[in-house]
């Protein structure tokens, strides 16, 4: 009972202390723009806020942000396949990990700039965002999830031999357990590297139609509330994205562990 009043007590001061915040750094924000002399240097957050509700209004900005959102989580949801997969048959094979760890490193430490011009020459731009997204994701995946995988107690598993646990049963409560940790943080981890490589790629290789694309459109111009508007419009959907995949992932396995077979 004491640590659910605890508990209820600290809601409020998180919530007066985000808001305290995010109004301390607005303000100053409008000081050091009031301070410049011209907007194109550093748009005010008004000025911000105006172009993001010009721009919410029209068709074009919900095509656009739907066109980058599919190919972003495109790529995102095809590095956590390749990523656990990878995991799991390294952990059965050493010579799979050894095999494959020359190219999980390579991948993690070339910049994204370079995967990017490579990838220019051979693919359109419209897939870009596809396979940098990837790219930036699979090795966060393949590393979360074979550190989990290592870290299993192997004496569970010969309990469960001993005891005549069939293979579905001990997946949703021996292994599942002690893997999703390591999973949901992988994936919330990786979503924000997705996002913010898939966007750079975007905004590389100029993609009509995309949010990086409205990004260097923006660039080009010198409109910095619409270039501020667009990088609001990337913060709010990786955030929005992210929460969404919190709740998914915690139905997922609530639904596992629920099922009676």
């Amino acid at each position: 009972m004491k640590q659910s009043c605890e508990k209820f007590d600290k809601k409020p001061r998180k919530i007066l202390t985000t808001v305290f915040s995010v109004a301390f750094w607005l303000l100053l924000w409008q000081m050091i723009s009031m301070l410049t002399k011209y907007g194109v240097f550093l748009a005010s957050p008004t000025d911000v806020i105006k172009a993001l509700c010009r721009q919410v209004v029209t068709p074009d900005f919900w095509g656009t942000v739907l066109r980058s959102l599919s190919h972003i989580l495109s790529g995102f949801g095809l590095a956590m396949v390749v990523g656990c997969l990878l995991a799991v048959l390294c952990s059965k094979s050493v010579f799979l990990k050894t095999f494959f760890s020359p190219v999980i490193r390579l991948v993690r430490t070339v910049p994204v700039v370079s995967f990017v011009i490579l990838a220019l020459i051979l693919l359109p731009s419209g897939m870009l965002s596809v396979l940098i997204s990837f790219l930036m994701a699979m090795p966060v995946f393949y590393e979360n999830m074979s550190g989990a995988l290592e870290s299993l107690d192997p004496g569970l598993d010969e309990m469960a031999d001993i005891y005549g646990v069939k293979r579905p049963r001990r997946f949703r409560y021996l292994y599942l357990p002690q893997i999703y940790p390591g999973f949901e943080r992988a994936a919330v981890l990786s979503l924000g590297f997705a996002w913010k490589a898939g966007t750079t790629a975007e905004v590389i290789s100029s993609g009509t139609g995309s949010i990086g694309g409205m990004l260097y459109q923006a660039k080009i111009y010198l409109d910095t509330p619409e270039l501020f508007a667009w990088t609001l419009t990337v913060i709010l959907c990786s955030i929005v994205t992210e929460k969404l995949l919190r709740l998914l992932l915690k139905a997922i396995y609530r639904l596992i562990l629920k099922m009676k077979k």
